[in-house]
């Protein structure tokens, strides 16, 4: 079974939490970052990384899911509210720099 949580660290240290968005799921209308991942023998491993100022609707209508899940294989997308674009954009920063997602690179 999948966790319905995810921890990443960036590379100050901190922890994000992000929660499993379900298959068709919609958020109220709200800011936030995403992480979008793919499950393997090795556990998730995360493909990219980033933040919307509106994570209603469904995912699957996201460009980015799109390219992550042909390009890379995605099978599931995490997602943590956050209003503050700053902030959100400080989020992405640190665990890019960290983690150094593929569809992050550049």
């Amino acid at each position: 079974m999948l966790d319905a949580i995810l921890d990443l660290q960036g590379a100050s240290g901190a922890f994000y939490r992000f929660r499993r968005r379900a298959e068709g799921a919609h958020h109220s209308a709200m800011a936030g970052c995403f992480a979008i991942v793919r499950r393997g023998e090795r556990g998730l491993e995360l493909i990219c990384v980033g933040e919307k100022a509106d994570l209603f609707g469904p995912h699957t209508e996201w460009p980015e899911w799109r390219a992550a899940q042909q390009g890379h294989g995605a099978t599931d997308v995490y997602t943590r509210l956050n209003i503050s674009e700053a902030v959100r954009r400080e989020e992405v920063a640190d665990i890019v720099e960290r983690h150094a997602p593929p569809m992050n690179a550049g």
